[in-house]
C-alpha cells in the first residue's frame, strides 16, 4: 500500500511538473520508510526449501528505518539512520509439538552520501557504516536448532549505496527511492522532510 502512495505521488509530480530540484538552502533532511532486506528474501527461500517433515512459515516486517542527513556541501552530506526488521519462523507438527522462533534485527549507522544534481531530482550514492544487534526470542529446545542462538550477536554492518533519488513535492516534503548493498535493505520507499 505505501509503494502505491508513493508511486501515484511521484507520478503525479512529474506529470504537474512540481517536483521541485534539491536545494541545499535547507541543509538538514528526515527520512522515515520501509524497505525490503536480503535477510527477509533469505527466510522466504527457507520456507520453500525446508522438507515436508516440518511446516515452516515466515512472517517479515519491513527493514523500517528513520535517517538523518546534514549538507555539509551542495555535493556531499552525512548523516545517520536507524533501522528495525524483525522475523518470525513458526514450525508446525515439527515432531509433537509447533515452535516459533521471533528474531530481531536493529540497525545503525553513519552515512557520506555523494549528490548528482539533476534537475527536478536529487541522484546520490554513498556508504553506511555501523553495527547490527541481532536478539532471538525462541521456545524452541532442540539442539537440531541451536543456530539460531547464534544470531543472539552484535554484527559490523557495512552498506553500498549504488542510487537514491530523492525529489519534493513541496518546498519541504519529499519522496525517495534508496538502493542498498548490505544491511538494512536493498530496496527503500520513504518520505522526507527538509529544514
Amino acid at each position: 500500500m505505501k509503494r502505491k502512495i508513493f508511486v501515484v505521488l511521484l507520478l503525479i509530480s512529474i506529470a504537474t511538473g512540481k517536483t521541485m530540484a534539491q536545494s541545499f538552502d535547507h541543509s538538514h533532511n528526515i527520512y522515515a520508510g520501509g524497505g525490503i532486506s536480503a535477510t527477509q528474501l533469505l527466510f522466504r527461500v527457507v520456507e520453500n526449501i525446508i522438507p515436508d517433515t516440518a511446516n515452516l512459515t515466515t512472517n517479515t516486517t519491513a527493514a523500517y528505518q528513520l535517517t538523518y542527513d546534514y549538507a555539509l556541501l551542495d555535493w556531499l552530506s552525512v548523516g545517520g539512520g536507524f533501522s528495525t526488521q524483525s522475523f518470525e519462523l513458526q514450525f508446525d507438527q515439527y515432531g509433537a509439538f509447533n515452535h516459533t522462533a521471533t528474531l530481531r534485527r536493529t540497525n545503525l549507522g553513519a552515512r557520506l552520501l555523494l549528490h548528482f544534481h539533476r534537475d527536478a531530482f536529487d541522484f546520490y550514492s554513498g556508504i553506511r557504516i555501523g553495527f547490527s544487534s541481532w536478539s532471538v526470542n525462541s521456545d524452541i529446545e532442540n539442539d537440531a536448532f541451536s543456530a539460531l542462538n547464534s544470531f543472539d550477536t552484535f554484527l559490523f554492518s557495512g552498506q553500498l549505496i549504488p542510487l537514491g533519488i530523492r525529489g519534493y513535492l513541496t518546498e519541504n516534503i519529499g519522496v525517495s527511492f534508496e538502493t542498498g548493498v548490505g544491511a538494512p535493505h536493498f530496496l527503500n520507499f520513504r518520505l522526507n522532510y527538509r529544514l
